[in-house]
């Protein structure tokens, strides 16, 4: 997902200001309260270093989808339904391209992080997937 040079900045800048950070989380995740928001912000800093979030960046220069085209691994995604940019009208047909056996599922209500933000519809939705892929087996 190859990023222009402005939107690159900002993200480099969430490594280490935390008020970009923090309007990074409410971008992606709309509405959730603020504690969320800071208490996320907390954990990012307490898991990675801003080096490692730099260097995760890099991935944002580079283009391997020609790496995945025809991939015979079946694929979930699970995407939230608040995500900006990022919803399933956007993400099936371009995953879609790479992996045949794909199943696209969305979490009501939820942003970037539906594993978070709404942990039990995103526990159903993966149950769902992970039967459905033991069936396929």
């Amino acid at each position: 997902s190859p990023a222009d040079d402005e939107a690159l900045a900002f993200f480099a800048a969430t490594a280490g200001n935390d008020d970009a950070f923090r309007r990074l989380m409410r971008f992606l995740s709309g509405p959730l309260a603020d504690g969320w928001i800071e208490a996320k912000r907390v954990r990012s800093r307490a898991a990675s270093v801003a080096e490692v979030k730099m260097a995760y960046l890099d991935l944002f220069r580079t283009d391997f989808s020609a790496k995945l085209a025809g991939a015979a691994t079946r694929a979930n995604l699970i995407l939230g339904d608040r995500d900006p940019g990022l919803d399933a009208a956007t993400m099936a047909p371009l995953f879609g391209r790479w992996y045949a056996d794909l199943a696209v599922a969305t979490v009501r209500n939820c942003g970037h992080y539906p594993m978070e933000e709404a942990p039990p519809g995103f526990a159903a939705i993966l149950e769902q997937l992970l039967v459905r892929q033991a069936r396929a087996s």
